[in-house]
């Protein structure tokens, strides 16, 4: 059994989203000035991702999310540097004008990562947001109508370390790694009057979570074809939580030193018992340094299993 760690987060991964990626960037900025050197690489890559989630444990609300994430990654022999943010949501709206849901995401992340002969280690810090506001009308309530408003931000340090050996064109990556959660979440629930409205319930809720995971990757690579090297994939990967309630995001912070950060399957879910997820891709890399992916993932053993299919087209320089 592992024994307990009691972490305590920095101020400045408190605040609002737009300070927490303020600092972050000057952060980064730092970090990035500091490794800089003649055998630095940079690469650049805008991703757009959608996701099938269930809001919670319900199963008649999906939501199919969208979102726009920018990577950004600085990468010298020994060490490299990332940084994320990402933006979307989803609206839902029912036909009879009786239901409506407008759901927010956006995000952050920044993470280092030191290469050691087959061998990588990785840390980073990340934070997602996510606003819910939904308006009911129900012809039998005595009010006009009800609102409620939602925002959870999950706050999350994260250690992995990965080992990566070849045979043939045969790329073989094994994964274990552990992190650490905070959740804040404030909801209200309001009623409509003809004056305003009248506050039903508040709801402030703090959860603290702790789990370890671990993944498997295949890849293959194949042979050049013009001036495109072509590599297909296979990442399967399980989460289980040690204590507290864990917000399950597929724990995939780091894919190499290429792109820091997937916003795939950002589910809402929270889970006690283990669950997983696998992800199928394909990359292309062209000789001029442009570089794209495809990719879907899904996850199971949830209550709610959710997947996502995601495109990104990058540089490097």
């Amino acid at each position: 059994m592992l024994p307990a760690l009691s972490v305590v987060y920095p101020a400045f991964i408190r605040p609002t989203l737009g300070q927490f990626v303020c600092r972050v960037s000057i952060l980064v900025g730092f970090l990035l000035a500091s490794a800089a050197s003649p055998a630095e690489t940079q690469s650049l890559g805008l991703e757009l991702n959608k996701s099938e989630d269930f809001l919670g444990n319900n199963e008649s609300l999906e939501t199919q999310p969208r979102r726009l994430a920018l990577h950004y990654a600085l990468s010298t022999e020994a060490l490299s540097l990332g940084a994320s943010v990402w933006d979307g949501g989803d609206d839902i709206r029912a036909p009879s004008g009786q239901f409506d849901l407008q759901q927010k995401l956006s995000g952050a992340l920044i993470s280092l990562t030191t290469n050691i002969r087959d061998y990588s280690i990785s840390i980073g810090l990340t934070q997602q947001v996510q606003d819910l506001e939904a308006r009911i009308v129900d012809p039998a309530s005595p009010y006009l109508g009800s609102r409620y408003q939602e925002e959870t931000r999950v706050t999350e340090f994260f250690l992995n370390g990965h080992y990566t050996f070849s045979a043939g064109n045969f790329d073989y990556v094994l994964g274990l790694g552990a992190g650490w959660q905070d959740t804040d979440l404030d909801a209200t629930r309001n009623a409509q009057l003809p004056s305003g409205f009248l506050v039903l319930d508040n709801r402030d809720q703090k959860e603290r979570g702790r789990y370890v995971d671990a993944s498997l990757g295949l890849h293959y690579w194949i042979e050049q074809v013009g001036s495109t090297v072509w590599k297909p994939g296979l990442d399967i990967g399980w989460i289980e939580p040690v204590s507290g309630q864990v917000s399950i995001q597929d724990s995939r912070h780091v894919r190499g030193s290429r792109t820091p950060y997937s916003a795939s399957s950002l589910s809402n879910q929270t889970t006690t018992p283990g669950s997983g997820y696998y992800e199928l891709s394909l990359a292309s890399f062209l000789s001029s340094g442009i570089y794209a992916s495809l990719s879907m993932s899904r996850t199971f053993k949830l209550e709610n299993n959710s997947r996502s299919f995601a495109v990104e087209l990058g540089f490097d320089f």
